[in-house]
């Protein structure tokens, strides 16, 4: 799975093709020029400079709720880095971390419905 190309509607097609595979919908996919958005994840791709090299920055946005008064706070974590040009790692990377994300929401809602019947 090795593709340097730099192709932009090869990525385009790459990361739809490998989030559909998991439920993301087309269009829950946003391409503004360089910037990649998968607002249903709050997850953000754009290009960097890391290192001395050009990358593909994978950031996720997430929100915190403090304990002591409720107040939601929002953080922005850096989710990996991929070279600018590999467009397919870049898609299969993104698609598993989104995957996994859903899966993990997926069993904290099953927590939610019943608590403490699925911890020791």
């Amino acid at each position: 799975m090795r593709n340097k190309t730099g192709n932009a509607a090869l990525l385009k097609r790459a990361i739809t093709s490998s989030l559909a595979a998991i439920g993301v919908k087309e269009t829950e996919v946003k391409f503004n020029g360089n910037k990649i958005e998968v607002p249903l994840c709050g997850v953000t791709v754009s290009p960097a400079l890391e290192g001395g090299k050009r990358v593909w920055k994978a950031e996720g946005t997430y929100s915190v709720m403090r304990l002591d008064d409720a107040f939601e706070n929002e953080v922005t974590a850096q989710l990996f880095t991929v070279p600018l040009e590999d467009d397919l790692l870049l898609a299969r990377k993104l698609a598993l971390h989104i995957a996994v994300t859903k899966v993990d929401a997926s069993l904290d809602a099953v927590l939610m419905e019943a608590p403490g019947r699925m911890q020791r």
